[in-house]
């Protein structure tokens, strides 16, 4: 078939076409547009790794520091492995005194978000429709992650690891109700020229 080919089979369907790209993209519209607002809050954890050593005292080169900033980047790393556990999101949620999420485990480990900025530095992300909820988890998040270290330095796990945050933020996160009615309407006109020539097909078939 060549092109003329094609567009006569659109023009054919052409009410068709329309009326599904216009029915799609206006309920596409009607959704965003009715969806909820929801709020980001985060925070900046850091790891600091104490050296017991200092350097004039000491009778060597300590390397700048350079282990103990190796130690920070390997517990920031240990901290995001904690927060990707169920079990531990679970006691977040408890801590928060919210009602955790009714998710399967999978979902469950990805429910807060973990950024790692810098080698010491990990960024807490929880996306809620409610601020004060939203604020609330990443608070006990932080906690959370305090006690535990707490935990494991006084069992002698670590050693003179300690951890500092940056206050919690909340931002507001609308939906792009322009850019979903465009999806939608690029969406419903390929879906549209499907059924178009599906049509065609099954009407030449008979």
């Amino acid at each position: 078939m060549e092109l003329k080919d094609y567009l006569g089979i659109i023009g054919k369907h052409i009410w068709l076409l329309i009326s599904i790209v216009i029915i799609c993209t206006i309920g596409v519209l009607w959704y965003s547009s009715r969806m909820p607002a929801s709020y980001d809050s985060s925070s900046f954890v850091t790891v600091t790794v104490q050296n017991e050593n200092i350097q004039k005292d000491a009778a060597y080169y300590d390397y700048d520091n350079f282990y103990s900033l190796q130690g920070s980047g390997f517990f920031a790393d240990n901290i995001i492995s904690w927060l990707s556990d169920p079990s531990n999101v679970s006691e977040v949620f408890s801590m928060a005194k919210i009602e955790r999420p009714d998710v399967n485990l999978k979902k469950m480990s990805k429910v807060l978000q973990t950024k790692k900025k810098t080698p010491s530095s990990v960024q807490i992300i929880y996306n809620d429709v409610n601020k004060a909820s939203s604020a609330s988890i990443v608070e006990s998040t932080i906690q959370f992650i305090k006690e535990k270290t707490e935990s494991w330095n006084s069992k002698g796990l670590i050693k003179n690891i300690y951890i500092d945050n940056s206050p919690v933020i909340s931002v507001v996160r609308k939906p792009d109700v322009a850019l979903n009615t465009i999806i939608g309407f690029v969406s419903s006109l390929i879906i549209g020229l499907v059924i178009v020539f599906l049509s065609e097909y099954i009407i030449r078939k008979k």
